[in-house]
């Protein structure tokens, strides 16, 4: 584990001094009773103890496809945004300060799709799942306020009723995709007269 976190960017033959030790970096990978939830954990914890030294926290969302069309030997790959593509997607928790400073990560929601006449998983629970297990941590971290943050992706009424019924309810701020009613009308109309809290510019 060592020689593999030496280098993240580099492969296992380049981290690893020597032949044995390469054989040892592939058995780990290969090792069916190696959960990779259990090689997070220490690293969670540690994540969770930097976010208690902060007054607010922001915990970020997205989702990134692992694109392994070029090795058409790896077993429980699924299908990409197209047939020909292969691979898997990884929806991290990224903890980070108010000021842009990563804390680190806390979860991850890992899957491969099925062919398209299998039956396959509710990609969207992976917000309101991930949305629980963030505001599980208020228990905890009752002095930190956390924020939940999304892309429009998680603009879903599912994420919002779980937000309302969750015990240890925390914000969460969803990119707005849907022309929601609210109470004083629709969410467009509001917004557009609304006053401007600030711009951002870049390149």
């Amino acid at each position: 584990m060592s020689d593999l976190s030496r280098d993240i960017g580099a492969s296992i033959v380049q981290c690893c001094d020597g032949w044995a030790a390469t054989k040892a970096g592939y058995r780990l990978l290969s090792n069916e009773a190696v959960e990779w939830s259990a090689i997070l954990e220490p690293h969670r914890e540690k994540t969770v103890a930097r976010m208690a030294q902060y007054e607010r926290v922001l915990c970020i969302q997205d989702t990134t496809e692992l694109d392994f069309t070029r090795h058409p030997s790896t077993q429980g790959l699924g299908r990409l945004n197209h047939d020909y593509r292969h691979g898997m997607y990884c929806h991290p928790t990224l903890a980070v300060s108010e000021t842009g400073g990563v804390l680190g990560v806390l979860d991850a929601w890992m899957w491969s799709r099925q062919a398209k006449d299998e039956p396959d998983i509710r990609e969207s629970t992976r917000w309101t799942e991930d949305y629980q297990r963030v505001a599980e941590l208020k228990a905890e971290l009752s002095c930190t306020e956390i924020v939940y943050v999304a892309d429009r992706e998680a603009d879903i009424r599912e994420l919002m009723t779980a937000a309302q019924q969750q015990e240890n309810a925390i914000h969460w701020l969803v990119r707005a995709k849907h022309n929601r009613v609210t109470g004083d009308g629709k969410l467009w109309d509001r917004l557009s007269v609304a006053e401007v809290l600030g711009t951002v510019q870049f390149t």
